[in-house]
């Protein structure tokens, strides 16, 4: 039975190879590989290699993952650490998933650019003639304004809605935050129209 664990981050790379060599076909094993990471541990790295592909194939992507996909996985980084994998995907920042804004809720700075029509921008989770903000280069499904920022969804249909406005201290910079956290720094209730 897999009991999630966390492995010592010096062991990342090691496991990450040792799941590379599972995993990637093609991918050859050296002795020396499978030294690296101590037997005590291959348990949870076997674990985390089966969430990891549940995980991509739940979300509709490529099996077998590619030893580069491994290497830089945040998902995989994730499971050695030995959290959770999220039940939706996280929002993405500069084509990486977000976990940050998701486990710390925010606020935290981020780029924005916007707001813009939808045709500006690829079409977004079903999103139509709606208008957007990139954040951090990635679409956004502005809610509404709200004071001096917005309401924003990423996947609105699991309720990722986050608010983000200007940070006055800082030149061109802006703050995210889950609507949650927002309440509780701004003492303001705001909630994503249903």
């Amino acid at each position: 039975m897999y009991t999630r664990s966390e492995l010592p981050p010096s062991l990342d790379s090691a496991a990450r190879r040792l799941v590379t060599g599972w995993l990637c076909p093609g991918e050859v094993l050296t002795a020396e590989d499978m030294a690296a990471v101590p037997v005590e541990y291959w348990g949870a790295v076997a674990g985390a290699a089966r969430e990891y592909l549940e995980v991509l194939e739940r979300e509709g992507k490529e099996l077998p993952p590619t030893p580069e996909s491994i290497l830089h996985s945040r998902l995989l980084g994730r499971l050695f650490s030995g959290r959770a994998p999220l039940a939706v995907a996280p929002p993405l920042s500069d084509r990486s998933p977000w976990y940050g804004l998701v486990d710390e809720m925010g606020p935290l700075h981020c780029r924005v650019r916007g707001p813009m029509p939808m045709r500006d921008m690829a079409l977004f989770d079903g999103a139509s003639r709606r208008t957007m903000l990139e954040i951090n280069g990635e679409p956004w499904q502005i809610e509404r304004e709200d004071g001096d920022g917005y309401v924003v969804c990423w996947h609105k249909a699991q309720g990722a809605c986050y608010r983000t406005w200007p940070d006055p201290a800082s030149d061109g910079q802006w703050w995210i935050a889950s609507l949650d956290a927002w309440e509780s720094i701004s003492g303001k209730q705001v909630r994503a129209a249903a």
